[in-house]
Order: structure tokens, then C-alpha cells, then sequence
């Protein structure tokens, strides 16, 4: 059967991750003994555990700096660099600790809208068989991670421990799974009304968007009240109509202003009422996706679109001047774990690993090399070795900057032979982009669903 697919939106998806991913990659060496140019008294550095959350939240004592920083935020954005596992693990306990510490009781994530109350369903189950089976024939059609699914079922695990004291996730991103979206949540809904007139359109077959959306939103007004919703209580026409406006603003923006078009409807699906808008704005809430969105600190500009972190900072009347914004940035991967998978998650999965696997035919990179060695994509400046050294001296593979002298650094740039001036630049720049920064060193990269042992 033929499928719904949009290469170019997949690659333009993948630019927004913060590693770089052009072809051909170039793999460079974790250096175990950094030395740098740069005074290691510039920044100053704490140490943070990697692990995920453990079975009880009880783990999150070392991140409890960031309970006074948030006591009068109304919103949180997270900003990771995507594929690392050990980010991801920091990433769960930011939102619990967050959750636990301060009622930070809705997480948004940068996934497809439609995913919403599916994951949210899930959560809720109390029942570990009824989970087990929503999963199996609901659930796993749209998640291909396995650091997603981890998180939902720490998610449940909280809903199930705290039942009193439960959170809520939604996603907020356009729609780049047409495929699942369309034979798990638009065929199943709109059969019923195709088979009670008689017609015999099979939209299996309908391969164009445009032709899919016509189709589709001339019918959907026959679903209103009186005609079944779906197969769950919140599969509604009202539901349906969201997503087909989302497939359509994805379909919109392949045609051209990519970014443009996408963050204007990532805005309407976190601030609309009818769809994500009072979830986020009935207490506090945590957003997380990539750093770029992220990002609240420096002179606000008026533009043709914002990021979620600029938006909501500068410009939304519930949370401007209400928001803490956090990075935690990978450097470099153990490849040991990398895997190649037919399927597609939310930021070009295959595309993306099979670009690192040439990279590691071009080294001669095999066996027991990616089994014991690190590798970032791209090389280690003098302000990497800087962090790389500093971490050492504290036995750290995670830490936060507490402070960094960037007056300091840029008199060092100034006055010293130091090499990728505008590589060191632009991290000081993205650095000054949020409140709190982290990093990880070391990490595996986070695997599909179907490459787990």
C-alpha cells in the first residue's frame, strides 16, 4: 500500500536538532585528557547525577537548586540536544522534581498534536493489563522511542502513586506521521460514516494530503452531535477537526515559510482553549523540545513568527516575564548502541543515524573502538575542553553551569591563539539564551522501539 510520506518535511525536521547533520559527518574522539587555552576558573561548574528517575521520585535531591528559581514562574521550557539517552534521563527527573517540588502539573512535548489524548489516556490507565493493552493496539502506532516511552510510563507510575496529585501531557507540534495518523485515527473514525451512506471510497487509497483534507472536512460535519464519536470518549468531531487542522498547517508549510508556518500553529495548539490552551494555563506547566525553541534570554525582536520560549516570555499575557528556561546540551555519543530502523519517529530517525553509520565507515570506526569511545560531531574547541577538563576534576559526566565569566572568555578569545573562534562564539551566545545550563558529557544514543533487546 502506498503511504502518505513527506521527505522534505522529515529532512527540514531534522534541521532543528542541534547537532549538526549535514553530509558527510565528521566524528571526532572524546578527549579523555583535555587541555584548554581558556582559565579554568571562567566557569564554574556543579555536578549532577545522569540517571533516570528511580521507581519511588526520590532521586531529585541535587536538583532542588531549581525549587526557589521557580516558586513565581508559571512556566518552564526544557531545551535538550536530541538522540542522547543521558540527556533524556535528565530530562525526566527536571520534570518530576519539578512536578514533585513545585506542581508543575502539565508537560507539553514537541511531538505531533494529534498524539495528545492518546498519551494522556494512557497515563491515566490505573490498570496495568487495560495499559498494557491500549498500548499494544493504540499507543505504540505513533511512538518508535524508547525514551518516550519510558517517560509515559514513569508518567503513569506517578498518576498511579500520587493519584490525588496527577499530571497531564499533551504535544504540540504538526503532524509529519501521516501514515499512522491516517490509518489509526482518521480511517477507523470516518468508515463509520462512509459504510452508513453506502459509499465505497476506501481512503486507504487516497494518497494526496490535499485531495485527504477535502474529503475529509466536506464529511466531517456529518459526525456532529448525535453520530458516534469513536472508539474512545475522546476521539470527538471536534478532536478530528483539530487534527485535520494541523495536517493542514503541515501541509501548508511544506509548501513554503517552513518555520514560519509550523511555530504559528504550534502557538495555536499550546495557546487555543479547544485544544492544548487550558491545560497549559490552569496552573503551572512544563514545555520541552529542542533548545532552539526554547530559548527566553536576549533582546526580544518582533518577527514573522517566535519560538515557543520567545513567545511565551515576551508576548503571552499569562506567562510574559513568568518563565524559567532550562538547556541541558549532549556532547558526545557512545555508538556502541546505534542501530538503523525502517521506521520514522518525530525527527527523521533513520536519515539522521544512517548519515553517523557513513561517518563511521569513512573513520573505520567497528567493534571494540565504538564499544570503548566516545564521539561528538563536531570538534572539541577550546571551550568544550575547558568544560571537558573542569568535569573531570569533579568526577562528572552531568553538571550545570553555576557561573561563567563571558566577559573573561571574550578577553581570552581576544588576546590568545584560540581556534573556532565563531564555534565558541555561537555557544556563548546560545549559553546566554536560557536561565539554568546543563551538560552531558557521555551518552548512549536513545533506541527504537523494535531495536530493543
Amino acid at each position: 500500500m502506498r503511504v502518505i510520506r513527506s521527505p522534505r518535511l522529515l529532512v527540514i525536521l531534522a534541521l532543528s536538532v542541534l547537532i549538526a547533520c549535514a553530509k558527510p559527518l565528521t566524528l571526532y574522539k572524546f578527549p579523555e585528557n583535555a587541555v584548554s587555552k581558556f582559565d579554568p576558573g571562567l566557569v564554574e561548574i556543579e555536578r549532577i547525577s545522569d540517571e533516570d528517575i528511580n521507581a519511588d521520585f526520590s532521586n531529585c535531591d541535587d536538583l532542588n537548586f531549581l525549587l526557589p528559581a521557580v516558586k513565581d514562574r508559571r512556566l518552564v521550557l526544557l531545551g535538550e540536544t536530541h538522540y542522547f539517552a543521558r540527556v533524556r534521563n535528565i530530562i525526566n527527573r527536571l520534570i518530576f522534581s519539578l512536578k514533585k517540588g513545585a506542581d508543575f502539573s502539565f508537560i507539553s512535548l514537541e511531538a505531533p498534536y494529534s498524539i495528545s489524548p492518546f498519551i494522556n489516556y494512557y497515563i491515566h490507565l490505573s490498570d496495568d493489563s487495560a495499559a498494557h493493552q491500549f498500548y499494544e493496539s493504540e499507543l505504540q502506532n505513533f511512538i518508535h522511542a524508547r525514551s518516550l516511552k519510558t517517560f509515559l510510563d514513569h508518567s503513569r507510575q506517578w498518576n498511579k502513586q500520587y493519584p490525588d496529585n496527577q499530571i497531564d501531557i499533551g504535544a504540540h507540534d504538526i503532524e509529519y506521521n501521516l501514515e499512522a495518523v491516517r490509518d489509526c485515527i482518521l480511517i477507523p473514525f470516518f468508515k463509520s460514516l462512509y459504510d452508513a451512506s453506502g459509499d465505497s471510497v476506501d481512503l486507504s487509497e487516497v494518497h494526496d494530503v490535499k485531495v485527504l483534507l477535502e474529503l475529509l472536512l466536506k464529511r466531517l460535519p456529518e459526525a456532529r452531535p448525535g453520530t458516534p464519536v469513536g472508539r474512545y470518549p475522546f476521539i470527538t468531531p471536534d478532536y478530528i477537526k483539530s487534527v485535520l487542522d494541523n495536517i493542514q498547517a503541515t501541509n501548508q508549510a511544506n509548501q513554503g515559510k517552513f518555520f514560519a508556518r509550523r511555530q504559528k500553529r504550534i502557538i495555536k495548539n499550546l495557546t487555543d482553549d479547544k485544544l492544548l490552551g487550558s491545560y497549559l494555563r490552569r496552573g503551572k506547566s512544563i514545555l520541552y523540545g529542542g533548545g532552539q525553541h526554547m530559548r527566553t534570554k536576549g533582546a526580544f525582536k518582533k518577527s514573522a513568527y517566535y519560538w515557543e520560549g520567545e513567545y511565551f516570555n515576551n508576548l503571552d499575557p499569562w506567562s510574559k516575564n513568568k518563565c524559567l528556561s532550562i538547556s541541558v546540551s549532549g556532547v558526545a555519543f557512545n555508538l556502541k548502541k546505534i542501530s538503523q530502523s525502517g521506521k520514522r519517529d518525530s525527527l527523521g530517525y533513520p536519515s539522521y543515524f544512517d548519515n553517523i553509520q557513513d561517518a563511521l565507515k569513512q573513520r573505520s570506526i567497528t567493534g571494540s573502538q565504538k564499544n570503548s569511545t566516545y564521539y561528538a560531531l563536531d570538534n572539541f574547541n577550546d571551550f568544550r575542553k575547558m568544560l571537558v577538563s573542569s568535569a573531570e576534576r569533579i568526577s562528572a559526566n552531568c553538571f550545570r553551569i553555576n557561573q561563567i565569566d563571558y566577559d573573561g572568555l571574550k578577553r581570552e578569545l581576544r588576546t590568545k591563539p584560540i581556534a573556532a573562534y565563531p564555534a565558541i562564539a555561537r555557544e556563548l551566545t546560545y549559553l546566554k539564551s536560557f536561565d539554568v545550563n546543563l551538560y552531558v558529557l557521555k551518552s548512549e544514543i536513545w533506541q527504537v522501539m523494535e531495536k530493543i533487546d
